[in-house]
């Protein structure tokens, strides 16, 4: 019965080929498969996903003591891949979090966009009193992931509110420039509304080469040279942080225009990450605290609690 039992369940073998390596007629395979799960010697189990993912998110919040935590499917191991199920969780826990939300400051990347897109593409009746606002200047890039205006206003449109430009560059060439534009009266309505901010929607970088600032005349070979002796593993709004989820003095920094994250941190942060690439990144954005909500695929989830230790 057992070696049965083992030819047809693990090894895969249809009852007509267990037979013939047994001796027995299919009949008689068919009764011994029925007596083996009567007797216990087999167990048929059916899991639910939606409570294992239940369960990773509980773990999750009380590793990382995060206020809530939403654990999609993996599909697959990449962001790539994992994308439109993390899009549909961090639109769907967007919407069902908006009561009392005044200002909603947004990031931007290819997570954000598609939970921005998935927002836009869900026809929401309801309007919304909340005020949309880019964190970060608008980069020179045709890719709709990198135009801050753009998600902002998408967002906004999405949620039936309004929206608040921010018509700066993402980054110029020095700090003293940087302050001068933030502190140009003409961008003040965007920028005084940081210091209201609610809620931020936001992605975590896990690839210091992939940045947007290599896009920019302003950051190249030379300063992912110095970066790396700080232990870089993510970034989280163009700032870079290490394994221990400690922003690092990069000097280029300073020359970043958008929130600083002292600012964005006095917010309700909400991430939206996925794909195994990214354990590391999204392991020390928990640890730095620098996440208060994280939307996550459960093969990811289940790397980063493994590799803290969990």
């Amino acid at each position: 019965m057992v070696r049965c039992a083992e030819r047809y369940y693990l090894q895969r073998m249809t009852q007509a080929e267990v037979g013939r390596a047994l001796g027995l007629t299919r009949l008689r395979v068919n009764q011994l498969l029925q007596r083996a799960r009567r007797e216990g010697v087999v167990r048929i189990e059916v899991t639910d996903p939606r409570k294992v993912n239940a369960a990773l998110a509980d773990r999750m919040i009380r590793r990382f003591e995060l206020q809530d935590a939403v654990v999609v499917p993996s599909r697959a191991s990449d962001s790539a891949g994992v994308m439109p199920d993390l899009a549909r969780a961090g639109s769907d826990w967007l919407l069902a979090h908006l009561d009392g939300i005044g200002v909603l400051g947004v990031g931007w990347g290819h997570t954000v966009h598609r939970v921005v897109t998935h927002i836009g593409m869900r026809s929401v009746e309801e309007s919304h009193h909340v005020q949309v606002v880019p964190l970060l200047g608008a980069l020179g890039d045709t890719r709709p992931e990198f135009r801050s205006n753009d998600l902002a206003k998408a967002l906004a449109d999405g949620l039936n509110g309004t929206w608040q430009p921010l018509d700066l560059p993402f980054i110029v060439e020095t700090g003293e420039l940087r302050d001068s534009l933030i502190g140009d009266p003409a961008v003040q309505p965007a920028v005084k509304l940081w210091d209201r901010l609610d809620l931020a929607l936001v992605g975590i970088g896990y690839d210091l080469s992939r940045s947007p600032l290599f896009r920019t005349p302003y950051f190249g070979t030379g300063e992912l040279i110095s970066a790396e002796g700080w232990r870089i593993v993510g970034d989280l709004l163009s700032r870079f942080f290490d394994v221990e989820g400690v922003i690092q003095p990069l000097p280029v920094h300073r020359c970043i225009v958008g929130i600083e994250i002292d600012r964005v941190r006095r917010a309700r942060v909400v991430a939206v990450a996925g794909g195994t690439e990214k354990t590391a990144s999204i392991l020390a954005a928990l640890k730095g605290r620098l996440v208060d909500v994280l939307v996550i695929d459960s093969r990811t989830a289940a790397a980063v609690l493994d590799a803290s230790g969990s």
